[in-house]
């Protein structure tokens, strides 16, 4: 990763003191292991909106429904890397300016293509001084929820149908 993860993190220091100090967040020991153990899908943007890095929940979890990503925004799942949050996103212009505000973070939203139904939540990584250096953003499939809620709705309005229809005689 660049300089994207750049904070101030507790470490301990050789007389086993915690302190904090800043440092990339690339120098702590086991970062990517960290967070590739975390059953939460993952991405990091740096501050130009481009994709830096996701862990591997969020990886497996894309590569599931890879073939509706393609059909939607014309990438794979092993290209995310280096591409722009604007390809997955209407109103470039309106994204910028919710994430850019860090008073309007963590921001929620919804993103919905094909049979595809994902929630989002983002926040971003800001230096000690206030400046924003990236976003990370967890997300969720909510697809079989979503197909699942439908499907309920449907026969509650059939259910609805063959009352009004057995009223009717």
């Amino acid at each position: 990763m660049k300089n994207v993860l750049k904070g101030k993190v507790v470490v301990l220091n050789k007389k086993d003191k915690a302190v904090k100090k800043e440092t990339h967040f690339s120098e702590i020991p086991n970062l990517y292991a960290i967070l590739n153990s975390i059953e939460i899908n993952i991405f990091i943007a740096d501050k130009d909106f481009k994709l830096v890095y996701m862990n591997q929940k969020a990886e497996e979890t894309l590569k599931s429904f890879e073939k509706e990503i393609f059909d939607a925004f014309r990438v794979r799942v092993d290209d995310f890397i280096g591409v722009s949050i604007h390809r997955f996103h209407r109103g470039t212009d309106l994204v910028e300016r919710v994430l850019k505000n860090y008073k309007a973070l963590p921001h929620e939203a919804k993103l919905d293509f094909g049979n595809i139904h994902l929630k989002i939540s983002t926040n971003c990584i800001m230096e000690p001084k206030g400046k924003i250096t990236g976003y990370i953003v967890n997300w969720e499939d909510r697809s079989r929820e979503v197909r699942e809620t439908e499907e309920m709705m449907e026969l509650i309005n059939e259910l609805e149908l063959i009352e009004n229809d057995s009223n009717n005689f």
